[in-house]
């Protein structure tokens, strides 16, 4: 209710509280602002080996709290928040902005090394809650958020806007190079947040997104508008050169979900989708539409010279979305190679006016070995309609080649007004 510049522990052993075992909240910031939260342990034992759980979320920050900083940059700043009843931290409500949340362990043991999750996400955003920043650019801002029982990350709900997801570690362990997946997906987000940045172009801003059981990114919901997915490495090591698989899709854009950029014309937005056990990206459901995936490796290791595919199709157009573009001119072009079935999908009523063009499907980055997918190149069924397969102007032709099966196929009598121009088309 307004108290300012309240100080909750420390950067030193001697001055860490251990708050844990409460029937509500470990720490509730209601209201207040400017608060600092460091060195806690909040929800586990003294010696941070056991849950001694909290019985709401470790830490909530809500009712128009603003600029209050959990963890920090500092050398033992961070705070572990693992075992609680609820989410790891909260963030809740309309005038809840600013808030900084970095460098902490949220769902594992104070090394970072084995689960002890919170029972729901690891950081939940949620009824309006908008500008605040998880993690950062510099490695002492990464928070590792991984083990707990659901989500790592999710945010969620109207006017829950401009968010910030930047640099942290979700589903790993601390060394970024062995499996600790939280339950659901690394993160979620749902009907209505808009405007929200996973990751970046900028140097350090990709979060390590792998060894989830669900989904690395799953996002949708009508009114679920213009996320921004950039510079990460989902489904692999921190290394970017071994698979550390989420259980599904890498990405997947669902129900209504509409803006969506994967990627984008830099190298530096370049999204590392590889490794997954089902799609690297799919996008699916009437309404999805007008989003993006350009300027990614799916199905490649990070120096795009090696495989490291995911399960099913490279990218996936399902279920009636319309209207989405993979791949374009310039530096648009996805390299979509080494998957387990087709590079890309087109399928099923409806699924319409999505284009596909400029990209390299089936050979490495420098377009000169072959890595081709399982199946097809690309391939259309199931009544998809009016869909583009490269075109006529500088830049739209894809490159389809060493695939282990078609280049270009398409079928079914319903399969209609599908254009396939200007493309190369060899080796297959």
């Amino acid at each position: 209710g307004g108290p300012q510049f309240t100080v909750i522990g420390g950067t030193l052993s001697t001055t860490r509280n251990i708050i844990s075992g409460n029937p509500a909240q470990g720490i509730a910031i209601f209201g207040a602002n400017a608060s600092v939260v460091q060195g806690n342990y909040i929800g586990l034992n003294a010696a941070g080996t056991a849950a001694v759980s909290n019985g709401f979320a470790g830490i909530e920050i809500s009712m128009g709290s603003q600029s209050n900083l959990v963890g920090g940059l500092t050398p033992g700043a961070g705070n572990v928040l693992s075992g609680n009843r609820s989410q790891g931290i909260a963030i809740f409500g309309s005038n809840t902005v600013a808030n900084v949340v970095g460098g902490n362990f949220i769902g594992t043991d104070p090394l970072g090394i084995t689960a002890i999750g919170n029972n729901f996400a690891g950081i939940e955003i949620n009824s309006g809650a908008h500008s605040n920043i998880i993690g950062g650019t510099t490695t002492a801002a990464r928070n590792l958020i991984s083990g707990n029982a659901s989500q790592g990350i999710f945010i969620n709900g109207l006017n829950t806007d401009g968010n910030q997801v930047l640099g942290n570690s979700i589903g790993v362990n601390v060394t970024g190079a062995a499996v600790l997946g939280n339950g659901f997906s690394g993160i979620e987000l749902c009907c209505g947040a808009r405007s929200n940045v996973l990751g970046g172009a900028t140097i350090g801003a990709g979060n390590l997104i792998s060894g989830n059981s669900n989904y690395g990114i799953f996002l949708g919901g009508v009114g679920t508008d213009g996320t921004v997915i950039q510079g990460n490495l989902i489904g692999v090591d921190i290394s970017g050169a071994s698979a550390l698989p989420n259980a599904y899709d890498g990405v997947t854009v669902y129900g209504g979900a509409q803006h969506t950029q994967i990627g984008g014309s830099m190298p530096a937005a370049r999204n590392i989708i590889s490794g997954n056990l089902s799609r690297g990206v799919g996008i699916f459901d009437p309404g999805t539409q007008n989003n993006f995936v350009q300027g990614n490796f799916i199905g490649l290791n990070i120096a795009g010279n090696a495989a490291l595919g995911n399960g099913y199709a490279g990218v996936d157009l399902a279920n009636g979305c319309q209207s989405n573009t993979i791949g374009g001119g310039g530096g648009a072009r996805n390299i979509i190679s080494g998957n387990g079935n087709s590079g890309v999908i087109v399928e099923f009523t409806n699924t319409a006016a999505n284009v596909v063009q400029g990209n390299t499907i089936g050979l490495d980055a420098t377009g000169s070995i072959g890595l081709g997918n399982t199946f097809d190149g690309i391939v259309l069924f199931g009544a998809a309609r009016d869909n583009q397969i490269g075109g006529t102007t500088f830049g739209s032709a894809n490159l389809i080649a060493s695939n282990a099966d078609g280049g270009v196929e398409l079928f079914d009598t319903a399969t209609t007004n599908n254009s396939v121009r200007g493309n190369s088309i060899f080796g297959n």
